[in-house]
């Protein structure tokens, strides 16, 4: 493991040592999962789907802090870099997609537009993660609102295509 990989290892957990170090890269993704998961609980039963989902990605974009950017980009970088971690990656986030499809069908949403509703949501989340990382200027909630935007400008245009596909 390079310098880099160490250090980034000892701002991810504030301790020395971890059995496999790569550990240290993944280390709280319970509190990760939280983050987006307890804003749902909070809203009234009848929120639509996907404002519930923006309610849950704007939870989780909250945790990531000016203070944290420096090594959320290291630590994204080195995710990148290695085939492994950007596997263990794709998986941590495929799992958070599930949670928030689990709690919408638990708040009587279809099983397919929750799916659907969860899996943009974590889309966006990614997109605005991979900005703020690489150094936009605006906050990681900022960065979500705007692509959630972006994306209902996209869903708009089914509307007016789907007659002549």
């Amino acid at each position: 493991m390079s310098t880099s990989h160490h250090q980034a290892v000892r701002r991810a957990s504030g301790v020395r040592y971890f059995s496999d170090k790569r550990e240290a890269l993944f280390w709280g993704a319970d509190e990760f999962e939280t983050s987006f998961l307890d804003p749902i609980d909070a809203l009234p039963p009848d929120t639509p789907a996907m404002a519930v989902v923006m309610a849950a990605v704007q939870g989780g974009a909250a945790r990531f802090t000016p203070e944290r950017r420096e090594f959320s980009a290291l630590r994204s970088g080195i995710v990148e870099a290695t085939p492994q971690l950007r596997e263990r990656e794709r998986d941590k986030l495929a799992r958070l997609a599930r949670l928030i499809a689990a709690r919408l069908v638990a708040r009587g949403v279809g099983a397919t537009d929750a799916e659907l509703a969860a899996q943009s949501g974590v889309t966006v989340f990614v997109a605005a993660f991979d900005r703020w990382v690489v150094g936009d200027e605006e906050s990681p909630e900022s960065l979500c609102r705007r692509l959630f935007d972006d994306l209902a400008r996209l869903a708009g245009q089914l509307n007016n295509s789907t007659e002549t596909v």
